[in-house]
C-alpha cells in the first residue's frame, strides 16, 4: 500500500460545482454517475442528501454538502460501472479516514481504520460493455476529508472513474435460482410475489428440490417501524440491513411469518431473502407494512423501492492463525476459543468468529489455568475443550507428567456465569479401566451425560480407539468404558492406526460423532463420521454406523485436515467447521494453522462439508457478524473543530454519539429526542444497583455535567459519585481550569476519546507555575471503611526526587509521615529501586511500610494504578500502555498491620492529588498529568477497575497531552453517564447512574437518560425519558431494576 499526502485542490477551488438535492424533495434522480447518500453520522445514519456523481472530492476542512457538518459524516455510493476494455482493471481509492470498495460483489479495498490521506488499490478482471455492481463506503471523523475513485488498465491511463461510465442500479432484486440436480439461473425479479403451485420457478431449475436467494437493497419512504411478512410454502429467511428479521426455515406448508425493524426514510438497506422448496406446492411473497408507508396494510414490496445490487459483504481469508486442535463455541454473542500452550490453558474471546485467535487484536485472552510443576498433569497439556453444564463452566484437557504414556483426562471447573477467568483443578476423569486417554468431549443426550475420548486398548502405544462412558455429573465417569470405534479402514491408518478428536454434531434429531483418522503429521489426516440413528444403546458399538470413507480430507495445498469443532453463525442460520491443517503440501511441517468454512446438512440430516477452501481465498464472514465498531469521537457539537465549554451542554460519551449541528442530542434531526436517536447511541452499559456501589469519591476532571471542573474562578472539581466530595484546585491557570476556552481549548485527536487530565508541575520550570499546584478533596473518614481501593491514571513528565501522585493526609503517630502516599521515588530505597512506583504508609503503631511495584515509570507514558487495602494485606496493581493487570506486577500478601491490629492509621482527613503531605503540610509535588481518580470503600479486583488497557498494538491509547479512557471488548464504556444539566453546587442524585463493572456488562442496557432539555439545541425538545434493552438474554433482573430506578 502506497501512502501519501494529497495536494489535490478542493472541489470549490477547482471550480467544480456539486449539485445537492434535499432528500425531502424526493426528485427523480437522473443522469450518469453513482447515487451518493450523505449521512450526518459516521455509521451511515441520519440521511441528509442524495446526489448522482463521480467520486472526486477533496473537501478539506469544509462541509461535503450544505447542512452536513465538516466532521463525523459518512457517504455511501452505489450503482454500476461499465468497463471500456476486456482486461484487468486496477481500482484506486484516495481517502482520508475510512474506505471500503466492492466491485461485482467482491470486497476489493478494506481500509476501515481511521487514517490520513492514503492510496489503496486492488485489481479485478472486467469485460467491455458489461455493467458491474459497485459500492463505495466512506466515513470522516475530524480534520481534512478527501475521497477519490480512480481506475486504470493496460490500455487505459489512470483517471477518475468518469460519470459516463457509472450508472444507477436497476430496479428489482437479483434472484439466484438453483436445484439439487445442477440446474441454475440468475435474473432480476421486479418483486417477490410468486405462486408457482406445482410448476417451475424458472425454466432452468427443477419443479422440486430447488432454492432461491434474492439480494439487493430496499428503500423505505418513511422513518418508522416496518413489519415485514413472508407468505411461503417450505422454508424462508429474511435479512434487512444485515439483521435477521424472519427465520422460518423449518419445512412447512403455506403459512405467514413476520418480523419488525426500524427503518430510516430514503436510506437503501441491504436485503437478502433465502427460500427453498422440497416437494409439492411452491409459493413465496414478500410484503411490508407501516403506518406512513402503507397505512398499516401489508402490501407486496414494490419495484420502485427495490434495487438489484450484489451483496456488499465483509470477507476474511484462511488461515486465521497458527494453532492445533481448535475448540470454538458460541456464548452470549461472542465466540470462545480454548487452547493450550506450555503448561497453561487459555481462553480467547471475540465477537467475530474469524477474529477468535490471539494473533488478532480484536480478541481478548485470559489464562484459565496453569499446571503446577512436578505432578502427573504438569506437562503435555493437549486439546482442551470448554463446556457449560448444569450452570457451571468446565474445561476438559489431557495432560501427562512428561511421558506420553501417562496421558490422562482432567477436568477444571469455574462456578461463575462468565467463562473468562480462573478455573479450579478438580482432578482426573477416568473410567473403571484407567488407561491412556486424550481428546475428551461431553455429550448431553436425552438428559444423560456421556464422556467420549480417544484411548489405547492396552498400555502401550500403537493404536487409538474411541470410547464412551456414562457420567454421573460433569466431574465423574460412572462405570466402565465402552468401545465404539476402531481404525479399521485404510484411510484411518496412515502413519499410525488412529481414531481421535471426537466431536458431537446433531441435526434434526440425528446424532453424529465427527472424528479424526490417521496420524496428524500425515497429509492423509482426515475427518470421519459415526452416526447414531436412535436405535439401541449409545454404549453399544453396534448402534453406531461408520462411514467407510473420509467426510473431509486434503485438497490441493491444504493437507492434514482434522481435529475439528463446530459452531454456528451469530444469527444461527449457518453451520461452521473450525479445523486445523497445513497449507503447504510441499513444505509439510509440524506446525498447524486454524481454518474456518461453512457447511450444511442434506435432507437426510447428514453433514456435507465439501472440500477445504484454499488459503487466501476470500470468504464471506458468518451471517449476522456485526461490523467491528470503531471508537467514534464525540464532543464537538458546534463543529468548531475543538472541544470547548459549549460542547459540554450535551452528553459526553467516548463512543458513538454524533449529531447534526444545531440540533444538539437529537440525532435524527426531527426536533425531538425519541427512539430514532438510538441508532447512534452505541454504548453497552452495565449498571450496578446504587446500594451495591462502593464508590466514595470519583473525580473525572472532564465532564461539565456533574464532573467537569468549572471555569476559572470557581476552582472546584465536582465529585461524579454524587457523594459531594468536591476537590478544590490550586493554581488553576495551569491545571484543570485550562478547560476554559479562553485558556487552552482541546484539539481533537483522530480515533480516540478526547478528555482532559489535570496537569501538575513543580516550580521553577519556566512556565511560571508555583508549588501550589494540586487538588485537595473534602475530608473522608476511612476509619469506617472495611477496605479501601484507590485508582487513578497518571503520566510523569519527568522523574527524579519524590513525586507523590496521591496522598491521604493525617496526623502522625510516632513518625512524621503521612498515613498513605502513592509516589515515584527518584532514588533507591529498601525493597525498591529508583524511578519505580511504590506505596508508603504508616500503621496503627507508627511503623512505616514500603510496598514497591517493581514497575519502572517512563516519562511520557500513561499508566494506571490501583492500590487495595483489605484486612492485613495490601495489593498494588500497575498497568502500562501495553499490559494488563494480570500480567504486570501485582504485589500480594504484604502484611502491614501493627500489634494493635489497626490496618491504617487515619483521621477524617483530606485526599490530595498531585502532592503528598507531612504533618499536614504539602510536600512532594508531582510533575505529572493525572486523571480519573476514584476512591472506593471495598477491595476491588482488576475486573472491577475503571481502566482496562487496550492490548491491541495498533490502538493508540493513553498517549499524548490528553488522557484517554482505554477500552477492551470486555468493557467498552467504563464510565458514568450524566444528564444534560448545568453544573450545580452538588451532584444531584437524579443525574447519577452507577459505575460500570466488567462483570455487569452482561446487563447491557442502552440508556437515554435526560432529565432536562438544557443544552439540547434550539430545535430539540425532550419528549420523554426512554430506555431500550440491548439484549434481554444479557440483562439480569437486578441490573434491569436498577436501570428502571434510575429512569
Amino acid at each position: 500500500m502506497q501512502t501519501y499526502r494529497s495536494n489535490r485542490r478542493s472541489a470549490c477551488q477547482a471550480g467544480r460545482v456539486t449539485r445537492i438535492e434535499q432528500l425531502e424533495q424526493r426528485t427523480v434522480l437522473s443522469g450518469s454517475g453513482l447515487v451518493g447518500q450523505y449521512f450526518h453520522n459516521e455509521d451511515f445514519t441520519g440521511l441528509a442528501y442524495e446526489q448522482t456523481e463521480a467520486i472526486d472530492f477533496d473537501w478539506g476542512n469544509g462541509s461535503p454538502a450544505p447542512g452536513v457538518a465538516s466532521s463525523t459524516f459518512s457517504v455511501r455510493w452505489t450503482g454500476q460501472v461499465e468497463a471500456l476494455h476486456s482486461e484487468q482493471y486496477t481500482f484506486y481509492t484516495t481517502s482520508n479516514q475510512g474506505v471500503r470498495l466492492w466491485v461485482d460483489g467482491q470486497l476489493l479495498i478494506d481500509n476501515w481504520e481511521p487514517h490520513n490521506a492514503e492510496v489503496d488499490s486492488a485489481t479485478i478482471t472486467l469485460s467491455a460493455g458489461e455493467k458491474y455492481d459497485i459500492r463505495l463506503d466512506y466515513y470522516e471523523q475530524f480534520g481534512a476529508a478527501e475521497i477519490q475513485l480512480e481506475w486504470s488498465s493496460p490500455t487505459q491511463q489512470r483517471e477518475i472513474v468518469p460519470a459516463a461510465r457509472l450508472y444507477e442500479s436497476p430496479q428489482g432484486l437479483y434472484g439466484r435460482y438453483s436445484d439439487a440436480f445442477g440446474g441454475s439461473a440468475t435474473r432480476v425479479d421486479p418483486s417477490i410475489d410468486f405462486n408457482w403451485g406445482t410448476g417451475r420457478a424458472h425454466p432452468s431449475v427443477a419443479v422440486d428440490q430447488f432454492n432461491i436467494k434474492w439480494i439487493g437493497q430496499v428503500r423505505p419512504d418513511h422513518s418508522e417501524e416496518y413489519t415485514f411478512s413472508i407468505l411461503s410454502d417450505e422454508g424462508v429467511r429474511l435479512w434487512i440491513g444485515g439483521e435477521l428479521v424472519i427465520d422460518d426455515w423449518e419445512p412447512h406448508t403455506t403459512q405467514t411469518a413476520s418480523g419488525t425493524k426500524m427503518l430510516e426514510a430514503g436510506k437503501w438497506y441491504d436485503i437478502r431473502l433465502e427460500y427453498y422448496d422440497r416437494t409439492g406446492l411452491a409459493q413465496v411473497s414478500l410484503r411490508w407494512s407501516g403506518e406512513g408507508q402503507t397505512g398499516g396494510v401489508a402490501q407486496v414490496v414494490p419495484l420502485t423501492n427495490l434495487q438489484a445490487a450484489k451483496a456488499a459483504e465483509l470477507t476474511f481469508s484462511n488461515p486465521i492463525g497458527p494453532g492445533q486442535d481448535p475448540y470454538v463455541t458460541l456464548w452470549n454473542d461472542s465466540y470462545l476459543h480454548v487452547r493450550s500452550a506450555g503448561r497453561s490453558v487459555f481462553i480467547e474471546k471475540a465477537n467475530a468468529l474469524e477474529d477468535v485467535h490471539s494473533s488478532n487484536p480484536a480478541s481478548s485472552t485470559v489464562v484459565a489455568w496453569t499446571a503446577p510443576p512436578g505432578t502427573a498433569y504438569s506437562e503435555q497439556i493437549w486439546a482442551p475443550e470448554i463446556h457449560h453444564l448444569n450452570g457451571k463452566w468446565y474445561i476438559y484437557v489431557a495432560a501427562s507428567d512428561g511421558d506420553n504414556a501417562t496421558h490422562r483426562m482432567y477436568v477444571l471447573e469455574r462456578d461463575d456465569p462468565n467463562p473468562m477467568g480462573a478455573y479450579v483443578f478438580r482432578g482426573q476423569l477416568a473410567a473403571a479401566t484407567d488407561r491412556w486417554a486424550i481428546d475428551g468431549t461431553v455429550l448431553d443426550w436425552e438428559g444423560q451425560l456421556y464422556f467420549i475420548w480417544s484411548g489405547w486398548p492396552g498400555t502401550t502405544d500403537g493404536q487409538q480407539n474411541l470410547y464412551i462412558a456414562e457420567m454421573s455429573d460433569p466431574l465423574t465417569i460412572s462405570g466402565e468404558r465402552h468401545l465404539i470405534a476402531t481404525p479399521d479402514y485404510a484411510w484411518e491408518r496412515h502413519g499410525l492406526a488412529i481414531n481421535e478428536g471426537p466431536q458431537i454434531l446433531t441435526h434434526n434429531g440425528k446424532l453424529h460423532i465427527i472424528y479424526s483418522g490417521s496420524a496428524y503429521w500425515r497429509h492423509e489426516y482426515a475427518l470421519g463420521r459415526l452416526t447414531y440413528d436412535g436405535v439401541g444403546s449409545l454404549l453399544d458399538r453396534a448402534s453406531w454406523q461408520k462411514s467407510p470413507t473420509p467426510v473431509f480430507q486434503q485438497a490441493g495445498d491444504i493437507v492434514g485436515t482434522g481435529h475439528a469443532s463446530f459452531t454456528t453463525s451469530p444469527d444461527g442460520t449457518q453451520h461452521w467447521i473450525v479445523y486445523h491443517a497445513h497449507h503447504d503440501a510441499d513444505n509439510f511441517q509440524d506446525d498447524r494453522d486454524i481454518y474456518l468454512q461453512p457447511f450444511d446438512f442434506n435432507a437426510a440430516g447428514t453433514p456435507v462439508f465439501g472440500s477445504p477452501i484454499p488459503a487466501s481465498v476470500p470468504q464471506t464472514v458468518p451471517h449476522g457478524t456485526a461490523d467491528p465498531e470503531r471508537p467514534f469521537l464525540v464532543g464537538d457539537f458546534d463543529a468548531s473543530g475543538v472541544v470547548d465549554q459549549a460542547d459540554y451542554d450535551v452528553w459526553r460519551l467516548s463512543y458513538g454519539l454524533t449529531v447534526a449541528p444545531g440540533v444538539g442530542a437529537d440525532a435524527n434531526g426531527n426536533g425531538v429526542i425519541d427512539a430514532g436517536d438510538y441508532t447512534v447511541w452505541r454504548d453497552s452499559v452495565g449498571v450496578v444497583p446504587p446500594e451495591q456501589d462502593p464508590t466514595v469519591a470519583y473525580w473525572r476532571h472532564e465532564e461539565r455535567a456533574g464532573g467537569q471542573l468549572v471555569a476559572s474562578g470557581a476552582n472546584s472539581v465536582l465529585d461524579s459519585s454524587g457523594e459531594g466530595n468536591h476537590m478544590r484546585t490550586f493554581d488553576p491557570s495551569f491545571s484543570a481550569a485550562s478547560y476554559s476556552t479562553d485558556v487552552s481549548p482541546l484539539a481533537l485527536r483522530s480515533g480516540l476519546p478526547n478528555t482532559r487530565s489535570l496537569d501538575f508541575g513543580p516550580g521553577g520550570d519556566g512556565a511560571g507555575r508555583n508549588d501550589d499546584n494540586y487538588t485537595e478533596g473534602k475530608p473522608i473518614n476511612t476509619q469506617a471503611f472495611e477496605a479501601l481501593t484507590v485508582e487513578l491514571a497518571f503520566r510523569l513528565d519527568a522523574v527524579g526526587g519524590f513525586q507523590s501522585i496521591f496522598g491521604k493526609d493525617g496526623a502522625p503517630v510516632s513518625s512524621p509521615v503521612a498515613p498513605l502516599q502513592i509516589k515515584v521515588r527518584g532514588d533507591s530505597f529498601p525493597g525498591g529501586v529508583e524511578n519505580q512506583l511504590f506505596v508508603e504508609w504508616i500503621d496503627g503503631d507508627g511503623d512505616v511500610h514500603f510496598l514497591a511495584s517493581g514497575f519502572p515509570i517512563t516519562p511520557g507514558d500513561w499508566n494506571h494504578l490501583a492500590f487495595v487495602l483489605e484486612d492485613d494485606s495490601a495489593q498494588l496493581f500497575v498497568a502500562g500502555e501495553a499490559g494488563a493487570y494480570e500480567i504486570v506486577d501485582a504485589i500480594y500478601g504484604a502484611d502491614f498491620s501493627g500489634p494493635s491490629g489497626e490496618v491504617l492509621y487515619v483521621t477524617n482527613s483530606n485526599f490530595t492529588v498531585g502532592r503528598g503531605a507531612y504533618n499536614g503540610n504539602p510536600a512532594d509535588w508531582a510533575d505529572a498529568r493525572i486523571d480519573e481518580v476514584r476512591v472506593s470503600d471495598a477491595a476491588l479486583s482488576p475486573t472491577e477497575f475503571l481502566f482496562l488497557p487496550n492490548l491491541a498494538p495498533s490502538a493508540a491509547r493513553m498517549v499524548g497531552d490528553v488522557s484517554s479512557t482505554p477500552s477492551t471488548a470486555e468493557q467498552e464504556m467504563p464510565r458514568f453517564l450524566f444528564a444534560a444539566t448545568t453544573p450545580e453546587a452538588t451532584s444531584p442524585e437524579s443525574t447519577r447512574s452507577a459505575p460500570v463493572r466488567t462483570e455487569s456488562i452482561h446487563a447491557a442496557l442502552q440508556l437515554l437518560l435526560l432529565t432536562s432539555d438544557d443544552g439540547l439545541g434550539d430545535e430539540a425538545t425532550l419528549e420523554s425519558t426512554e430506555y431500550r434493552t440491548l439484549s434481554e438474554e444479557q440483562t439480569d433482573e437486578a441490573a434491569y431494576d436498577a436501570a428502571l430506578a434510575l429512569l
